[in-house]
């Protein structure tokens, strides 16, 4: 497992590791690595996690809209979430 001091590092790397992906790739394994992550996280702390994912989701996914196609958006997605 990964430890926090090398967190800085991975982040550093991450840049370039995300040069050779294309957004077809990244539409599959995206959701996939989030699958497996999810089922190892503790339980407790999921809910934290997932406000913190889902708001970096919103604003990076909306970057660019106007405020009607960024509410349009947020419809959409909760008319696909399953609680």
């Amino acid at each position: 497992m990964m430890d926090c001091k090398d967190m800085g590092n991975m982040m550093d790397m991450m840049p370039k590791m995300m040069e050779g992906c294309s957004s077809e790739m990244m539409m599959e394994m995206m959701p996939k690595c989030l699958e497996m992550m999810l089922a190892q996280f503790p339980e407790e702390k999921r809910g934290e996690l997932v406000k913190k994912m889902v708001s970096v989701l919103m604003e990076q996914g909306g970057a660019g809209m106007t405020e009607e196609e960024k509410k349009d958006l947020a419809q959409k997605i909760m008319g696909k979430t399953k609680v």
